[in-house]
């Protein structure tokens, strides 16, 4: 089967956000897929929509998402279109809406994403305080691929129930996939096990990995590792990708990493040795769709403790990968949490085992990229 994969950069670039465009691509080539790179795309009239852009915060106050401009998104589908006539695809494929969206193609069209629009509008912070004609644009180049794609799937049913809700979309259409964790291959059952019963039983290491340390929760995470260690657990927390915002020096208990790269060999055993010496992967977001950092977590046997807000319940199970928690719980509650499943330890190895079999049977890009590829096959087949 050849499929035309469409992005308006380069997937081959494994940090372009957060490396999904790539392993997306990598996930279906696994599955035997023959695929054709349609991008990067280039942008038309960029210095017009800049200085627009501009003049909308200063005249109005309002953001202007400048990617959701309804010329650029026909330029997008023109060059796209101009691309397919000379690949002539069994499935034109892309991991976000907007290049898609006005594309006119013989073939089924087909993207896998984590939100809708209409999801993010005033619950990102780069989605709030938008204009009216950003909020009109990404509407109808929203409602745009959904009408015109085969195929619609979703990392969360938050994504899928926000679709159907916001677009009138057909249920029939609409698949639900989480992505997998972003690593080269699968980790090893075994030295997952030992490293979870190497880990220790008298002091409790948290893990916070993100890089927007206010929308993830990070002072949060903080607090709840302060308080766990006034309660008389010792507990140390481990921060990584951000640069903690905080006015006080960082207390004894916090490591922080800072950026690491997992594209360097060093990044990626230095990550390994976070995972592996972490008892709960903290991360109680304010707003989120469906974060690979979960799955990550989990291929390590980490259970990851999180908030029931966007696409998360669809990825953490409580009491099977981790524990979902209020926006509004209190730090006691998160706190009460993690003792009891520390103090009895046995408790908490089978909660990391089980953490550990949710990446192996759901949360990895093997057994997406083949739901992906099955249901790319029945299209075909149709």
């Amino acid at each position: 089967m050849k499929v035309a994969y469409v992005t308006t950069y380069n997937p081959l670039e494994k940090y372009r956000f957060s490396g999904l465009g790539y392993h997306i691509l990598k996930a279906l080539e696994e599955e035997g897929l023959h695929i054709e790179l349609i991008g990067p795309l280039r942008e038309r009239f960029k210095y017009f929509l800049g200085a627009k852009k501009r003049l909308i915060r200063i005249i109005f106050n309002k953001t202007f998402l400048r990617e959701r401009d309804l010329n650029t998104a026909r330029y997008y589908a023109y060059q796209v279109e101009q691309a397919l006539a000379n690949i002539n695809p069994d499935i034109v494929f892309s991991p976000g809406t907007i290049p898609i969206s006005f594309v006119n193609f013989r073939a089924p069209i087909v993207f896998w994403t984590d939100a809708t629009f209409a999801g993010m509008v005033d619950f990102y912070p780069q989605f709030k305080n938008l204009s009216k004609i950003s909020i009109r644009n990404g509407n109808q180049i929203e409602q745009s691929a959904l009408e015109r794609t085969s195929l619609a799937v979703y990392t969360s049913e938050w994504a899928a129930e926000s679709a159907i809700k916001h677009y009138s979309v057909n249920q029939s259409k609409i698949r639900v996939v989480p992505f997998g964790a972003n690593f080269e291959s699968m980790t090893n059952f075994d030295l997952v096990k030992r490293d979870i019963a190497d880990r220790s039983y008298k002091e409790c290491t948290l893990l916070f990995i993100g890089v927007d340390w206010h929308r993830k929760g990070g002072d949060k995470a903080l607090k709840i590792a302060n308080k766990c260690n006034q309660l008389g657990l010792k507990t140390n927390l481990i921060i990584a990708g951000c640069e903690p915002q905080i006015a006080m020096e960082l207390p004894e208990f916090v490591k922080n990493y800072g950026y690491i790269d997992k594209s360097t060999e060093e990044g990626r055993k230095r990550i390994q040795k976070i995972y592996a010496q972490s008892h709960f992967f903290v991360m109680p977001s304010r707003a989120e769709c469906t974060p690979v950092a979960f799955s990550e977590a989990n291929s390590y046997g980490v259970p990851c403790i999180s908030t029931t807000i966007g696409g998360i319940p669809s990825i953490i199970k409580s009491g099977i990968n981790g524990q979902l928690f209020s926006p509004y719980a209190s730090i006691a509650d998160y706190c009460d949490y993690i003792l009891r499943i520390f103090n009895n330890y046995s408790l908490y190895r089978e909660l990391a085992n089980s953490a550990y079999d949710e990446y192996y049977s759901r949360l990895n890009w093997n057994i997406s990229g083949k739901k992906v590829k099955n249901y790319l096959d029945e299209l075909v087949q149709k």
